[in-house]
């Protein structure tokens, strides 16, 4: 406050506070600021103490900076508090400034992206697999899975607690549901994990978290979906790379796994019995 601040300069001067106060009524632009300085000037000049001519300006001053003032009073140490008072209102402006600047700041698209698709998709796994086990535990990695690519479309990194997440996740719903066996998952586990990693070691087309994630989602599915998931990212992969060769921009990333999961989450059963029955007429 820069009231605070003048009324230490000049008491450090060697002015009264009738002068002070004087000095920064003349000195003050503000209308509204000066209406208040000089009825706190007339009420000291009448003998009121500084405090309780501040106190009778209703909200004009803290409540804080009175009870100050009045401390300073009684201990004859008026400029050091007042001093402390500009100190401690710089501070708070800076703060209050800090917070307002980060407020007023662009929010990125991915987190109400993510948010939105996350509903969509909640609604969608509910209405194909109703109130069960499999809704509960399909809609969990489809959260982790859309919280996985968007912080690798940011950072271009999957942290290692995300798939440790997507493991713990694979084994409560393991746990509580028979619909996958725990043969089903260690085969989906050890196949789409090995699979990805000899593709990364030949190519180095894929980093080290699409390997561990896809070992992870492959517990948590099994190795039918998941390796059909494997199979749905290589096309959409390869129509996103024409897209990309084509315009120059762009990078393929995690993203197409999770969207070759997803797909095999919502649809992935229904995919595999047509893709079977091309074969089977």
């Amino acid at each position: 406050m820069i009231f605070c601040r003048q009324f230490n300069v000049l008491l450090m001067a060697g002015l009264t506070i009738i002068k002070v106060l004087d000095v920064i009524y003349q000195q003050t632009e503000s209308k509204q600021i000066k209406a208040v300085v000089l009825k706190v000037y007339e009420m000291v000049q009448k003998g009121d103490l500084l405090s309780e001519a501040m106190r009778k300006q209703g909200d004009a001053f803290p409540g804080i900076l009175i009870n100050m003032v009045d401390s300073g009073e009684a201990s004859g140490k008026l400029e050091i508090v007042m001093d402390r008072m500009a100190e401690h209102f710089e501070k708070e402006r800076k703060l209050q400034n800090k917070i307002v600047s980060s407020c007023s700041g662009k929010i990125s698209v991915i987190y109400p992206t993510v948010e939105i698709l996350n509903t969509c998709l909640y609604i969608l796994v509910y209405k194909l697999y109703g109130a069960s086990v499999e809704t509960v535990g399909f809609c969990l990695l489809v959260s982790l899975l859309l919280l996985i690519a968007a912080i690798d479309f940011k950072t271009m990194f999957i942290p290692n607690w995300s798939i440790l997440l997507i493991l713990i996740a694979g084994l409560i719903v393991a746990l509580v549901s028979q619909e996958v066996s725990w043969l089903e998952r260690v085969i989906g586990f050890i196949s789409a994990g090995g699979v990805l990693l000899i593709i990364a070691v030949l190519t180095g087309g894929l980093g080290g978290g699409d390997v561990k994630l896809m070992a992870a989602v492959g517990f948590y599915l099994g190795w039918k979906l998941t390796l059909w998931s494997m199979l749905l990212a290589s096309v959409i992969g390869g129509f996103a790379g024409i897209v990309i060769l084509a315009s120059g921009k762009g990078k393929l990333k995690t993203e197409i796994l999770v969207v070759g999961i997803i797909s095999s989450v919502l649809f992935g059963d229904e995919m595999i019995r047509w893709y079977l029955g091309l074969f089977l007429r």
